[in-house]
């Protein structure tokens, strides 16, 4: 015929997909001529007027908070950051959370990511919080941002902080395509029944993809559109999204402590298993620098990276010593000791260890766990320990399920307190 293969490839499948009137049989290894065709103008006509009787504006935004994650998989993900590589943490918890809503369930959005916040004491539980808002065509875009973060500052404020490390990402769809995108690939994927499909044929599936790509271009440039919301009085300087969730952590938690404990990408591997038996041995008062180098290579080799060469909590002599070198561990380890020794005052477990876990210092249960014995190890003839009242030991503590699994049980914890010697029984 004297014409391209290209040529020929592309028209057969305008034919194919534009035109509908051949279809490939792949029994016979052939294209057949559809004798029913319809025409893509007389399809997209069906699919808009389709649209329109089925979806309006909130529709379209319901549909968002429905499909976005399936349809928009790769983009509406979960964000990591190089702040913990920043203050060597090798623990997983230094990550944002995804979620994905509209403006009308924005506050109930914020509320759940808030209360996650607050139970994140675990070495795998997110810190942090992205939501992904769909804003409709018919709102306004200053007064959408201005509710947003007062709803910010409002629950930090319930929660009793300055700033939740949770960033709200505005999807503004100010021409309302995105909108328009999804209602088609809804209708196409739910609505079609089968006399559909077959009267239309190749149109439905080539218009998907269509669709599907164009939806995809449009969320993409929403999010580099850069809409973000925090509950900072100060705008970020961050540009990039995982850069801004590096900043938000690095604004809240600005002591955070240092945790270089290798092999914690779980909380259950074999780190989990080193960490709860150092702490074990700290809290029972029989683990120094010389216990430590008589360990196996592996569990020898975290002690010394974390109490050792990042804390710094061991003498010249091979103590623990009450006063580390590193800041941060020195600063929470006196903030214990102020409590501990102010008059009529005690030190409750489980209220100590929930505290560093929050702004500034940012601890998890296997760090916080592992500092408290060092902290109790440094100071094993100071105190009294008492659990729900009545004098004990920590060996006996520790041997009476203390952890649950290879963390430490904060529900026991806040069974248990610390008084100052000298006022045992007072």
């Amino acid at each position: 015929s004297g014409v391209t293969g290209l040529l020929v490839e592309d028209l057969v499948k305008k034919l194919e997909n534009e035109y509908n009137v051949i279809s490939w049989d792949d029994s016979f290894k052939q294209f057949e001529i559809l004798g029913d065709a319809v025409s893509r103008p007389q399809f997209l006509s069906f699919l808009r007027q389709r649209v329109n009787k089925t979806y309006d504006e909130r529709g379209k935004t319901q549909l968002f908070v429905r499909r976005a994650s399936e349809w928009g998989a790769g983009l509406l993900t979960d964000q990591v950051c190089d702040f913990a590589e920043q203050h060597r943490i090798t623990t997983t918890e230094w990550r944002f959370e995804h979620a994905i809503t509209n403006l009308d369930e924005l506050p109930q959005c914020v509320t759940i990511a808030a209360q996650n916040w607050e139970m994140a004491y675990a070495v795998d539980a997110p810190r942090g919080n992205v939501i992904f808002c769909y804003v409709e065509p018919s709102r306004d875009l200053e007064k959408t941002r201005d509710a947003a973060s007062k709803l910010l500052r409002d629950k930090s404020r319930q929660f009793g902080i300055k700033a939740l490390p949770i960033l709200i990402v505005l999807l503004i769809d100010n021409e309302g395509s995105l909108g328009q995108h999804m209602a088609e690939l809804a209708v196409l994927d739910e609505d079609l029944d089968e006399q559909d499909k077959v009267r239309f044929g190749n149109l439905v599936g080539a218009h998907r993809q269509k669709c599907l790509n164009l939806f995809l271009v449009k969320l993409e440039a929403m999010i580099k559109d850069r809409h973000y919301v925090t509950a900072f009085p100060a705008p970020l300087e961050a540009k990039r999204l995982n850069p801004v969730c590096s900043e938000i952590f690095q604004r809240i938690y600005h002591r955070a402590l240092c945790f270089p404990f290798d092999g914690f990408s779980t909380a259950r591997g074999n780190a989990a298993d080193s960490c709860m038996a150092l702490t074990s041995e700290l809290l029972n008062g029989v683990l120094d620098y010389q216990t430590v180098t008589g360990k196996p290579i592996k569990e020898k080799n975290r002690a010394l990276e974390v109490l050792n060469n990042s804390w710094r909590v061991f003498t010249k002599k091979g103590d623990v010593t009450r006063r580390p070198t590193y800041d941060v561990a020195r600063a929470i380890l006196q903030e214990w000791e102020d409590q501990l020794t102010r008059e009529g005052d005690s030190l409750t477990l489980g209220e100590a260890i929930r505290r560093i876990c929050k702004p500034p210092f940012g601890a998890n249960l296997a760090s916080a766990g592992l500092l408290l014995g060092v902290f109790i190890r440094a100071r094993k003839d100071d105190f009294s320990v008492l659990v729900d009242g009545q004098t004990t030991d920590f060996s006996r503590i520790v041997s009476d399920g203390l952890f649950r699994g290879k963390s430490l049980d904060l529900n026991k914890l806040e069974h248990i307190c610390l008084v100052h010697a000298d006022r045992e029984g007072g």
